[in-house]
């Protein structure tokens, strides 16, 4: 037996190199499953982020859209407190205009119903006599304010005799 192994050594070692060959294959197929399944791993963590990246997304772009509907409803609040301001305004000058107007055509029908004989003018005697009471008011009026800064001065005088006679 020794003998059919040594003539056929070649074969034998072709042989184990050949199992040693399948082996090592096996191994390297092992090694290269288990890297594509890390490599699969990663790859499914990877599409959990982008999903997860895409719903925090879609999140904010939820909460930039509720912020401006926020802002939306707020102008909207915000005119119609405007409008109704506005509103109120509109009709008050309304009735304003309608009382101008009534203001208007009743002085029209005044002057139009106006007398001359009702007319009355200040005469030149009446103008001079109410000149000269005024000028006679003014004299009263001044002495009055004298009158008064003489009791103040009476006033003074007496606040410092008394001052004098208690100061002893």
């Amino acid at each position: 037996m020794l003998e059919k192994i040594r003539k056929n050594i070649a074969l034998v070692i072709g042989g184990f190199t050949i199992v040693g060959g399948v082996v090592g294959g096996i191994n390297t197929v092992g090694r290269l499953v288990d890297t594509l399944s890390g490599i699969d791993d990663r790859v499914s963590q990877l599409e959990e982020l982008v999903a997860d990246n895409e719903i925090n997304n879609q999140i904010s772009i939820l909460y930039e859209k509720i912020y401006q509907l926020e802002q939306v409803a707020y102008n909207a609040e915000y005119l119609e407190e405007r409008v109704a301001y506005l509103d109120a305004n509109y009709q008050n000058l309304d009735q304003k205009v309608r009382d101008l107007e009534w203001a208007f055509e009743d002085y029209k029908n005044r002057e139009s119903n106006f007398n001359d004989s009702q007319a009355y003018e200040v005469q030149k005697w009446e103008w001079q006599d109410m000149l000269k009471q005024l000028e006679r008011l003014k004299t009263q009026v001044e002495n009055v304010n004298q009158k008064w800064y003489q009791i103040d001065d009476i006033n003074n005088q007496i606040s410092d005799l008394w001052n004098y006679t208690h100061s002893h």
